[in-house]
């Protein structure tokens, strides 16, 4: 942290901090997460990444579940139901992102890479 004072906000005396490291993460604000204030921001350096594309996300799958076909001894004839899965999994998560909006009655429509991964892990 930049500053190395702090305050105690009960009897304003000083704290030293020294040797800290603070690590956090966050998702966008949104569906029932908060963004931070800016006067604690700018204590932090913010890294962000972009979320991947479909494409990417269908490649990356789709690399794995070529890799566990093969690694399992399946015939070759199953690699493009692998992709066919992939796919159609792909199509599934994108309308679930789009169609399935969270709201303060819903909050837990919230989807990420996870819910693809276990789709994609279950199917393996």
């Amino acid at each position: 942290l930049d500053p190395w004072n702090w305050y105690d906000l009960k009897d304003t005396s000083r704290l030293g901090l020294t040797d800290i490291q603070l690590i956090c993460a966050m998702g966008p604000p949104g569906g029932g997460r908060n963004s931070i204030t800016q006067r604690f921001q700018r204590h932090l350096h913010t890294i962000s990444m972009n979320d991947f594309g479909t494409d990417t996300n269908k490649k990356i799958f789709n690399r794995i579940f070529e890799w566990h076909l093969e690694s399992r001894g399946f015939a070759p004839a199953f690699q493009s139901v692998a992709t066919d899965i992939v796919t159609a999994t792909a199509d599934v998560y994108e309308g679930a992102i789009a169609n399935l909006l969270p709201t303060p009655a819903k909050s837990h429509y919230l989807f990420n890479l996870r819910d693809f991964s276990r789709v994609i892990s279950g199917i393996m």
